[in-house]
């Protein structure tokens, strides 16, 4: 009795089945028969004589699986969006599904720009008549100095067709012209073209790799002559001498710190001392560097410093070991400038061997980000733009006489400009958008230029032989040049906007004259009088 139940039980399974597969079929024919009615009202022309094609064993048949033909991709060629075969001995093992993009291969300027900026852009289009379109055009030279120019057709995400970022790409260079001299901007204000006060450096030296002159945000100029260091006071106009090495040493680079209470003073035989710029003392002793520290430069605590031998090294002051906490060998050549960033994120060191490196800051790997080779002579003037953090500025020596622009997103070089002549120095305005260049062979010049757009300004001239090195005082007004001639220049170059005229007597230019020989002359013997303000 169960036997014969349970088969009965089978047979019914069965009987459902089979009643299923009729309505299945049933369901298919009749959809087969509508589709065929619907192609016979369309008249489509497929086959002969204007009639769809005909197929045997119709119904059926016509839902079974193609054949692959030539015009459609089969397994051995790869699906439409190149989906890859999944292995058939392990059918388990998962196949890749999904693209992981590298962060430092995307152009995350543009992807900011069209995500943050574009719809303000479109609400703002509606005042465009009314708007300043000198603004207007600084602004979109600004913008696409750094996206390249690619905002039109740019993608947000765009995984393909990268620049080559780990060097100079010829196509990426906005062409110079040559010998031609570079285009001249019109500008409103008047730039003095002599010097507001003129410094007498004997002993200065000669030697285009130093970096001896330094401007701190207490405003103290420190200047290295020969084997001893000297600061000016700018606001009393007095002068303190700060140390004196022996004769065999000489003081190769100096650099306050961003507090201006220390001063990094790198030496010929491979030290750097640190100084309270206050008290004088002497207050450590970096070691490392097996020859002359030719530059260095401050991140909060930690002195970072280049060599002849072509290492960067890191002293974290808050560690009271004499040796470097990262040792980097940076170049072949000797390390003749390093510059940070306003974000302090990055850091590019240029070198006699012609290149010019990018180091990040947010890890401990001794490998650059970018290595820009695109000069063809030693590389000492680096700046960063004040307020772009990825906007740097390189200016080559002799042999190559450009100063080039780089967005360090994407380690390209995006304008490029033939100064005529070698560059020892750069440095940003934001507050006018102006770039100034210091030169040496042939001109001995001070350039402003108009930045983006690199449009020359003004020629500054009064120097007799080549500017060794410049820098700024801390409100970015007067920029200060050291040069060959044994004389130091200061230029003011920047003045505050003329709604601030009444105030424009910073304490930088309000003093400046206290600090006349004629008036207030120094103390001391022949060492004393290496400043000596003449009025010219």
């Amino acid at each position: 009795m169960e036997e014969s139940g349970s088969g009965s039980f089978f047979r019914d399974i069965g009987n459902i089945s089979s009643a299923n597969t009729s309505l299945q079929c049933s369901s298919l024919e009749t959809s087969a028969a509508a589709a065929s009615s619907r192609h016979r009202k369309m008249s489509v022309p497929c086959g002969p004589r204007g009639m769809p094609p005909m197929r045997k064993n119709s119904t059926f048949s016509s839902f079974a699986p193609r054949t692959p033909s030539s015009k459609t991709p089969n397994k051995k060629q790869g699906g439409a969006l190149g989906e890859r075969k999944q292995s058939k001995s392990n059918p388990n093992t998962p196949s890749a599904d999904r693209f992981i993009p590298s962060a430092s291969i995307l152009d995350s300027d543009l992807a900011y720009y069209k995500l943050m900026h574009q719809k303000s852009d479109e609400r703002e289009s509606v005042d465009e008549d009314s708007a300043d379109p000198t603004e207007q055009m600084k602004a979109k030279e600004r913008f696409d100095l750094l996206t390249d120019g690619q905002v039109a057709n740019g993608k947000v995400l765009q995984l393909s067709n990268q620049p080559n970022i780990r060097g100079f790409s010829a196509k990426s260079v906005i062409p110079c012209s040559g010998s031609a001299k570079a285009a001249t901007a019109t500008v409103s204000r008047h730039i003095p073209s002599a010097p507001i006060k003129t410094l007498d450096a004997p002993d200065i030296s000669p030697d285009f790799y130093l970096n001896i002159i330094d401007w701190s945000a207490r405003n103290m100029v420190a200047v290295a002559l020969g084997s001893g260091v000297y600061m000016w006071d700018v606001a009393s106009g007095s002068i303190v001498d700060l140390v004196e090495f022996d004769d065999n040493i000489e003081v190769c680079s100096l650099k306050f710190s961003d507090d201006g209470f220390y001063l990094s003073v790198g030496v010929s035989d491979g030290h750097t001392y640190v100084f309270n710029a206050e008290t004088k003392a002497k207050l450590r002793t970096l070691l490392g560097h097996p020859q002359r520290v030719g530059s260095c430069v401050w991140n909060h605590a930690t002195v970072v410093s280049g060599s002849r031998a072509g290492l960067v090294l890191m002293h974290d002051l808050r560690d009271r070991s004499p040796d470097p906490q990262r040792h980097i060998v940076a170049h072949t050549g000797e390390v003749c400038g390093l510059a940070f960033n306003c974000s302090r994120n990055y850091l590019a060191s240029g070198s006699s061997d012609t290149t010019v490196k990018i180091w990040s800051l947010n890890g401990t790997s001794n490998t650059s980000l970018h290595s820009l080779d695109a000069h063809t002579a030693s590389v000492k003037a680096l700046a960063w733009h004040p307020s772009e953090e990825s906007i740097l500025a390189t200016g080559g020596g002799t042999m190559c006489k450009t100063i080039r622009l780089w967005n360090v997103h994407t380690g390209r070089n995006v304008y490029t400009v033939d100064t005529g002549s070698q560059v020892s120095g750069l440095g940003f305005s934001d507050r006018y958008g102006e770039l100034a260049s210091s030169h040496g062979f042939d001109t001995n010049q001070l350039t402003i230029w108009k930045y983006p757009s690199m449009h020359k300004v003004k020629d500054l001239t009064g120097h007799t032989s080549r500017i060794m090195c410049m820098c700024m005082s801390p409100d970015r007004e007067i920029v200060v040049t050291a040069a060959e001639d044994e004389t130091i220049r200061l230029w003011q170059v920047w003045p505050r906007p003329d709604d601030k005229k009444a105030k424009a007597t910073t304490a930088s230019k309000r003093n400046l004259h206290h600090g006349d020989h004629e008036n207030n002359p120094p103390d001391g013997g022949a060492k004393s009088n290496l400043l000596l303000c003449q009025q010219r």
